[in-house]
C-alpha cells in the first residue's frame, strides 16, 4: 500500500530545463545524474591541488598553482602575460619574465597529461581551450 501511495504521491516541485522554445521535464534523480555528468567534464582542482579532468588527474604543485587555477577560472579566455606574472609574485615567486614562462610551459604540459590544452600566445598570454564551453 505504501509503495503505491509513494509511486501517486506528486513532487512539490518539477524541475524544468529549458532547451530553445521546448521545456524538458526532468525528475531530481535525473538532474542529479546530470549535474555529475557535467561536474565530470568540467576540469577542476581539488584540496590536495589535483587537476581533474574526467575520471583522469595529475599533480599540480604548490608553485604551479597559482597559473593553474588563473587559467581554470578564464576558460576559452586569452589570460594575459601581465596577470599571470602578477600573480606568481603575488603568491611569492618571481616576477622575471622567463621564470613565469617556465612555469606556464610546466603546467602546460601537467594539463596535457589530462587532455587539455593550453595555446600559449607568444607576447600576449595563455589561452585554456574547452571545447563546447
Amino acid at each position: 500500500m505504501h509503495a503505491i501511495a509513494d509511486f501517486a504521491r506528486t513532487p512539490t516541485t518539477t524541475p524544468e530545463t529549458t532547451m530553445g522554445s521546448v521545456t524538458v521535464l526532468c525528475w531530481p534523480e535525473e538532474e542529479d545524474r546530470r549535474r555529475r555528468l557535467e561536474l565530470a567534464r568540467t576540469p577542476r582542482l581539488d584540496e590536495d591541488g589535483l587537476l581533474w579532468s574526467g575520471q583522469s588527474w595529475v599533480v599540480i604543485p604548490d608553485t604551479q598553482l597559482c597559473i593553474a587555477e588563473l587559467l581554470l577560472a578564464h576558460p576559452n579566455q586569452l589570460v594575459s602575460t601581465a596577470a599571470m606574472t602578477a600573480t606568481y609574485v603575488r603568491n611569492g615567486s618571481s616576477g622575471h619574465r622567463s621564470s613565469v614562462r617556465t612555469m606556464l610551459n610546466r603546467v602546460v604540459g601537467r594539463f596535457a597529461q589530462v587532455g587539455l590544452q593550453v595555446h600559449i600566445v607568444r607576447g600576449k598570454g595563455a589561452l585554456l581551450e574547452l571545447p563546447g564551453r
